[in-house]
């Protein structure tokens, strides 16, 4: 048995029935005319099974064509494609629009509320408000200030690569297919954690929990009514 790590092994996948890694094995066949055909086979490397434990063995190309099965489910019709990234542009920008009003509303009360701060000073100077009603009336104040100005730098806080990150995501799950045909086995390891949190198998069957945001991605739940109903 070759040392190599295997596509699958190393932890990447897990038997469903005692939660141990699969492991990978190359086996070697000679063919009557003297060429070798390979084939990387996976089983559970649970050594001491119980006795109900399944047997279990795949192929490597059986599981990646399982995978492969997988990653179809991200991908939308076309028109609904276009649809969706044009909604996370929309999105995008309904968000920036908010934030925009709501910086200028928070400004805009700062400056009624040191307006406020200095009318009060003027009035205590001028002996017209007592020391008590202007050391209460300053302190309210200040509390109000500072708390428009934390709230003032939450609003200012916004990532500008957020659109850009999210139409890159949407279009990556989009071309997933296409992305692990072309990749080596490294590759196709990083693709399979970046995609998902768990993956296990039966002896009959994978199964897949997916990270968010592929995991909605590939339930589409703003279609099940009607289009846009979770935009």
């Amino acid at each position: 048995m070759s040392h190599q790590v295997h596509l699958f092994s190393g932890g990447i996948i897990r038997c469903a029935h005692c939660g141990f890694a699969v492991t990978g094995e190359r086996i070697r066949r000679n063919l009557l005319d003297g060429s070798v055909r390979e084939h990387v086979y996976y089983r559970c490397a649970n050594n001491s099974k119980p006795d109900e434990h399944p047997p279990m063995r795949w192929r490597e190309g059986d599981l990646a064509e399982m995978f492969v099965e997988e990653f179809k489910t991200f991908v939308m019709p076309t028109e609904i494609a276009q649809w969706f990234r044009a909604s996370i542009q929309t999105a995008f920008a309904d968000v920036g629009e908010l934030l925009r009003q709501k910086k200028q509303a928070l400004a805009k009360r700062r400056t009624e509320l040191v307006g406020m701060q200095d009318r009060l000073l003027n009035g205590y100077l001028a002996g017209a408000i007592e020391q008590t009603v202007f050391q209460a009336k300053a302190a309210d104040l200040k509390v109000e200030i500072a708390k428009v100005e934390e709230a003032l730098a939450r609003a200012t806080v916004c990532d500008p690569d957020a659109p850009v990150r999210a139409l890159a995501l949407f279009d990556f799950s989009q071309q997933l297919v296409d992305v692990w045909h072309r990749s080596n086995s490294e590759e196709k390891r990083q693709v399979l954690d970046c995609v998902s949190l768990n993956r296990t198998v039966t002896a009959a069957s994978l199964c897949v929990t997916k990270r968010k945001p592929f995991d909605w991605i590939a339930e589409r739940p703003f279609l099940k009514n009607g289009r846009g109903g979770g935009i």
